[in-house]
């Protein structure tokens, strides 16, 4: 051991220190004793203190290669410095200390908590320990966004992404420099979106039931939103994707809407065509069939038929009425029905030979011989056939057949009537002349042929060829021949008058195996100032005047005619 005094003489006075220098370390103390066995350098003093080298952080950071494990004391930060890296890349750190500036940064973003998508976010760095005029750089899922600023701004956010920020500090006593925030994790609801198409029909029936229309589900809808066309209501799903509605009568749309909580999408929609309605459609005679077409979503029709009238003869002789008839018929949208309309008897002729009578669905046709010298008149047919037809030739309801044709004058002897027609559209067999005295009458019309004419007939006679029988002229002395048709027509009137005794035949009554509620009136004969026919007072029927009338004065009856309503 070896032992070393130094007298050290320090601003006036004099104190003596013991350097003791051994192979375990150095010591400097005023004892004398060795160093601590763990110290290379073991400095003890009961009053005095260690003073390392002061320095400022640029002299400290202007030491060329320094150790690891240098010591400064900073006297810009007043916090002790170490050297935590090596020579040529040094790392200075702060011994912990009141005194230590520390680097730290949080961050919040308003509005708080999950969002909905397209929402404006705001997130705000706060940067703590008095840090001063620090530099920013903010992050999205780690990629560089924003500006150099304590705040960030978003509006195309998404679930899952990351935001934080990274706060750099240029002040010397700062430790902890680059300092990175907390993490901020996005959650972002879906707006609601438009729903796809509405599937169902666009084209309903008006006052249908059970009618279902839905979109496709989307997720996270909270409730959907459904409205209707006025008259209709939502009778099952409201709410959900799937409805069921009864319908009105009116055209519309039908829309759906998302809602969630992000609030209400736009609406898709689909256009509503109501149909079958009321309406009607009348029929005129034509001398030719004629096709209804039943309307969408019509189920039943009301028909209303008129048979023909019968053609008159002569001064206050008018030939028989139709028959009327209505009813419900049952069918199904887009059936084609069969319309015939019977045309009217012909008039008697003065002084003519015999006419034939129209064809078809025409009336009987009128006869009479031309005498020099005398007056002859021959009376018309009875009205042609009405009839409705579910499939062509067979009727489903028929208003009357054609009537028959009859002949008197003041000089003819044995006038006949002529025969009834049937109501499949044959016509009235014609009057003849022939030896004999009475009024004529025609027999009955059996489902396919009129019946023949006869002599000296009275009313309501029969025949047993015919179905039902016939009406004959109702006097005497004149009258025409008996009406077509199932039921048989009615006979034209004659008059007293033999100058004047001479009328047309009626037409037949109805048919009507086919029709529900049904108002049938056979057609009525001639009195001595016509053949108009006496409509009952109520709705079912509708008279219109003129409509299957008897002629007079030599003229046609009436034509027929059918209206169909839904």
């Amino acid at each position: 051991m070896k032992k070393v005094f130094l007298p050290l003489t320090l601003v006036g006075f004099m104190f003596c220190i013991t350097l003791q220098l051994n192979a375990q370390g150095v010591s400097i103390n005023a004892t004398g004793l060795p160093p601590d066995s763990s110290a290379e350098l073991d400095v003890s003093a009961m009053s005095k203190g260690f003073l390392m080298p002061r320095v400022t952080a640029a002299q400290r950071d202007a030491i060329s290669n320094p150790a690891t494990g240098l010591f400064i004391y900073n006297t810009d930060c007043n916090v002790l410095n170490y050297n935590a890296g090596t020579p040529t890349s040094p790392n200075w750190v702060t011994v912990t200390t009141s005194n230590a500036l520390v680097a730290n940064v949080t961050i919040s973003a308003s509005p708080v908590g999950a969002i909905c998508a397209n929402t404006s976010v705001t997130f705000t760095a706060v940067p703590s320990n008095g840090i001063n005029s620090p530099t920013y750089q903010w992050k999205l899922n780690g990629t560089d966004v924003g500006t150099n600023s304590s705040t960030y701004t978003n509006s195309a956010l998404n679930t899952g992404d990351v935001v934080n920020c990274i706060l750099t500090s240029t002040e010397p006593c700062v430790t902890g420099s680059p300092a990175t925030s907390n993490p901020i994790t996005m959650t972002v609801n879906p707006l609601p979106t438009t729903p796809g198409p509405i599937t169902g029909s666009s084209t309903v029936c008006a006052n249908s039931t059970g009618n279902v229309y839905s979109i496709s589900p989307i997720a996270g809808a909270s409730t959907y939103i459904w409205s209707v066309p006025s008259g209709a209501s939502i009778t099952g799903g409201a709410g959900t994707n799937s409805i069921t509605i009864n319908m009105g009568t009116d055209t519309g749309t039908i829309s759906v809407a998302e809602v969630n909580g992000c609030g209400t999408s736009s609406a898709s929609t689909l256009s509503i065509t109501v149909t079958g309605g009321h309406g009607s459609q009348t029929f005129s005679y034509t001398g030719s069939s004629q096709i209804f077409t039943v309307p969408a979503c019509a189920t039943q029709v009301f028909v209303k038929m008129w048979g023909a009238g019968g053609g008159g003869a002569s001064w206050y002789a008018m030939g028989g009425s139709g028959a009327f008839v209505s009813g419900y018929l049952n069918t199904t949208p887009g059936a084609n029905l069969t319309v015939i309309v019977g045309g009217g008897g012909g008039g008697g002729c003065y002084q003519c030979s015999g006419a034939s009578g129209a064809g078809g669905f025409g009336g009987g046709g009128n006869s009479g011989t031309d005498y020099p010298n005398t007056d002859t008149r021959g009376a018309g047919g009875g009205g042609g056939r009405t009839a409705i037809q579910i499939t062509p030739g067979t009727d489903a309801a028929t208003a009357g057949g054609g009537g028959g044709g009859g002949s008197i004058g003041q000089y003819v002897t044995s006038p006949y009537g002529g025969g009834g027609g049937a109501p499949n559209g044959a016509d009235g067999g014609s009057s003849v002349v022939a030896n004999g005295a009475g009024s004529g009458s025609g027999h009955g019309g059996t489902t396919s042929a009129g019946g023949a004419g006869s002599t000296g007939g009275t009313t309501n006679t029969s025949d047993a060829s015919s179905q039902t029988g016939s009406a004959g002229g109702a006097d005497p002395n004149g009258g025409g021949g008996g009406g077509g048709g199932y039921y048989g027509g009615s006979g034209g009137s004659g008059n007293s008058d033999s100058n004047a005794a001479i009328g047309g035949g009626g037409g037949g009554s109805s048919y009507t195996a086919n029709l529900t509620s049904v108002s049938n009136i056979a057609g009525l004969y001639g009195g001595d100032q016509g053949g108009n026919w006496a409509a009952p007072n109520n709705g079912d029927i509708n008279y219109l005047t003129g409509v299957g009338i008897g002629g007079g004065n030599w003229t046609n009856g009436g034509n027929g005619l059918v209206v169909i309503s839904w």
